[in-house]
């Protein structure tokens, strides 16, 4: 059948007109990785099963998928982030979604960084509580906004925020949160594994732990997998197994997922070089690209950009850099403000520094002619 909505039609061909339309693609793996979020290579690191002879079968787990080893890996993730109980999501949108749409209540009020994760706006939007976003890392936006907030006030903030790769002042957030009695979430996608004696993440780091209501810890980037935990206290979990969409009519992942991941949090611990090698590179990253006269943002984390305006010349410089055997992705509005357009450059512990140096280089050149 060729017949489609009008509607939908005019969507696709406005996104083509203005240079944003996404496409999949597969790359070359002789490609240097600029792109992923594997940064500490753990996506590439295959580990034998641990667990065997489960009585789990297929399902969600209030039905048939449940098991001992979902209770074990649990416990495992409770005390690997220093939490007092862990509760397991397929994903990270899994966990994000089914936590903003049912934990704030009609008449509760959600303040979030303007710039947070897509997942928590969808939650947010299936959910009936008043949401206000406050202006990025605006500390003094954020109290304007707790003084006028009603009901149970939540204030959402990202650890490492996805795109810019900035973080917020988090000791300073959780006084507020303190002053005006609000409960602070804060998603640490991009800080697990990276950041804190433990590396658990920025809360750890910043020593906050116990003041954080809810942490949502994905195993997407530096983990090299995939799922999520949500670390809260033994009343947090208790509500979400009962009204948590997302988790309840949700398929299980198999008992030998959980094994690995287990084996990939176990290593994180146990090879300081993965997070050594990968700080060098962010170091020699910053060093580089403040010489290299391109407007760009580089900030103390996995995360840079070099900044470029426009859809249609952030994705000549992507096609570039492949043409190039590099792998990095342009960013495009709306996926960023129109005029922020950019290369969003993920770094790796497995990246060398002949590799980063050749990235700038290609990006000035071409910039530049």
């Amino acid at each position: 059948m060729d017949k489609f909505p009008p509607k939908l039609l005019q969507k696709l061909t406005a996104r083509e007109q203005n240079q944003s339309l996404r496409k999949l693609k597969t790359f070359g793996i002789e490609h240097t990785d600029f792109f992923s979020n594997d940064y500490l290579g753990l996506g590439q690191v295959h580990f034998s099963n641990e667990w065997k002879n489960s009585s789990q079968k297929q399902g969600s787990r209030l039905i048939s998928g449940n098991s001992n080893v979902f209770f074990q890996f649990e416990e495992f993730c409770a005390n690997w982030f220093l939490g007092e109980k862990a509760l397991y999501f397929n994903s990270g949108y899994d966990a994000n979604i089914g936590f903003f749409s049912c934990v704030p209540q009609r008449g509760d009020t959600v303040l979030y960084d303007e710039y947070i994760h897509a997942s928590i706006r969808d939650g947010l939007q299936m959910g009936f509580a008043q949401k206000r976003s406050f202006k990025h890392n605006d500390l003094n936006d954020l109290e304007t906004q707790l003084q006028r907030a009603k009901g149970s006030i939540f204030v959402v903030v990202e650890s490492i925020y996805s795109m810019d790769g900035d973080r917020p002042n988090l000791k300073k957030i959780i006084s507020l949160c303190q002053q005006f009695g609000a409960f602070c979430v804060v998603d640490e996608a991009h800080g697990t594994g990276l950041y804190g004696k433990n590396k658990t993440g920025l809360c750890e780091e910043e020593d906050i732990l116990n003041d954080v209501f809810c942490r949502i810890h994905t195993f997407g980037k530096a983990v090299g997998s995939h799922g999520a935990v949500v670390i809260g206290n033994q009343k947090l979990i208790q509500y979400l197994i009962n009204f948590c969409r997302s988790f309840i009519y949700t398929t299980a992942p198999n008992d030998n997922h959980l094994s690995l991941l287990t084996n990939k949090l176990n290593t994180i611990r146990s090879e300081d070089n993965r997070l050594q090698n990968l700080q060098k590179n962010i170091h020699h990253f910053q060093q580089k690209i403040s010489n290299s006269g391109l407007e760009y943002l580089s900030p103390d984390s996995p995360i840079g950009s070099i900044l470029i305006k426009g859809n249609r010349q952030a994705l000549e410089l992507e096609k570039e850099l492949h043409l190039n055997k590099i792998n990095c992705k342009a960013i495009l509005s709306p996926t960023v403000p129109e005029g922020k357009e950019r290369l969003r450059i993920s770094l790796h512990n497995y990246n060398t520094t002949d590799e980063i140096d050749k990235l700038i280089q290609v990006s000035s050149d071409y910039l530049n002619k």
